[in-house]
Order: C-alpha cells, then structure tokens, then sequence
C-alpha cells in the first residue's frame, strides 16, 4: 500500500461517517442510530482513527515485508553466486589435475625412453667390452704364437747352421 492511498481511504472514512445522522448516510458506518450527533461525531472519528491506525499498520507490515522478501531475494542470489563459484573452483580443479595427470604421463614416458636408451647403450658397452676381452685374447695368443715361432724358427735355423756345417764337413773329409 502506498501513502496517497492511505490518505484517501481516511478521507472517505471520516467523510462518511461524519454524515452519520439517524436514518442517514451514517448508519452504514454500522453505527446505532444515535440521538445526539456530537458523540455519534466522537464513535465516527474514532472509528475513522481506528482504520487509519490498521491502514498504517498494514502498509508498515507490508514495507517490513517487501524489505524481509528482498533481502531473502539477495541472499537467495548471494547462495547462487557462491555456488557458481564453487562449481567454477571445482571445474578448475579438474583440469589442473587433467594438467597435472597429462604433465606427469609427459615426465614419466620421457625417463621411460630415456631409461631405455641407457638400457640398449649399456648393452652396447658391454658387447664391446666383451669383444675388446675377445680381441685381447686373440692378440695375446697370436704375440704367444709369434714368440713360439719366433723360438721355433730359430731353433731350425740353428739346426739349418749345423746341418750345414755338418754337411762342409762331410764334403770336406769325403774330398780327402
């Protein structure tokens, strides 16, 4: 209710019920027909009064209203945005946790490779340690087979030298 409204609705009461006479316009204000005018005048005011006081009271009530609905409207939407906000937080949540998930499976395929590859290198260097101690081997007898060679060739050329000093000699006494 608005004020211009209240105003009116007092105007009218007090407008007829001050017509109240016996038998008149008055008696719709549901008072008794009354001989004197002056305390019917007195029961209308009041009745009039009356009505302004519950006019006012009930546009109070309705102010107190409108103010509880709007701030109950306000705290309606405070909750919504809070939930919004909640919702919004829990979505970025999530994907730095995808982030996360998708930078860790990254890192984790990354050392695999590279353990890998120290796997296969460490498998080379062993292939080659494993042929230089084959080649060393190798070396090692064909040095022992030169030297026995060696030994071998120079016993049969001292065994050459004597057969040739052997053989002069032989010569030497079958021409005497």
């Amino acid at each position: 209710m608005n004020v211009p409204f209240l105003q009116a609705v007092i105007i009218l009461v007090s407008i007829v019920c001050s017509n109240a006479a016996p038998g008149g316009i008055g008696s719709e204000c549901g008072l008794p027909e009354n001989k004197d005018a002056e305390a019917s005048k007195t029961k209308v005011s009041s009745i009039a009064q009356k009505a302004a006081q519950e006019a006012k009271a009930a546009h109070e009530a309705q102010q107190v209203a409108s103010q509880q609905a709007a701030h109950q409207v306000k705290e309606q939407l405070a909750e919504k945005a809070l939930e919004a906000a909640e919702a919004a937080e829990a979505a970025l949540a999530g994907k730095l946790s995808s982030v996360a998930q998708a930078n860790a499976a990254n890192a984790e395929q990354a050392a695999s490779g590279a353990y890998q590859e120290i796997a296969e290198k460490e498998q080379l260097l062993e292939a080659a340690k494993n042929h230089e101690e084959a080649l060393r081997k190798q070396l090692q007898s064909a040095r022992s087979d030169l030297s026995n060679t060696k030994k071998a060739a120079a016993k049969a050329a001292c065994v050459a030298h004597e057969a040739k000093e052997n053989a002069m000699r032989n010569r030497r006494k079958a021409k005497l």
